[in-house]
């Protein structure tokens, strides 16, 4: 929303009328001295908002070191926990596996080792 050339002339015109020749620069300087003002505070605003802010930014952190802490020692333990006993009890299954077809095994050589005539038998009715 700019001013063009000749709304610009218009308000100068306007004052110089209003306010004669000699009251403009008076008025000038109080405006300028007023922007001036105006800057400043908004410049002491934002320092304040950065000092207050950078506080919550740490309690930010803080917290979110908190939550970490506490999803280790609540979550992520207990779950290596688990997969710990996952994996003993496939081992463990794994190895009674292992033993039972290893005795499979050894019955059905046994078997075999005791009866040589049987066999002699089955292969005489082939």
């Amino acid at each position: 929303m700019g001013l063009s050339g000749g709304e610009i002339l218009l308000v100068v015109l306007v004052a110089l009328m209003l306010f004669g020749a000699k009251s403009i620069p008076e008025i000038m300087r109080g405006i300028a001295k007023g922007m001036h003002e105006f800057r400043k505070a908004a410049d002491e605003i934002k320092e304040e908002l950065n000092r207050s802010s950078s506080g919550i930014v740490d309690e930010i952190t803080e917290l979110k070191n908190d939550v970490e802490r506490q999803v280790q020692a609540h979550i992520q333990q207990p779950l290596r926990e688990i997969g710990e006993d996952i994996q003993k009890n496939l081992v463990n299954d794994v190895e009674k596996s292992y033993s039972n077809i290893e005795q499979d095994i050894t019955s059905s050589a046994e078997t075999a080792l005791k009866d040589p005539d049987e066999e002699e038998q089955d292969k005489i009715q082939e």
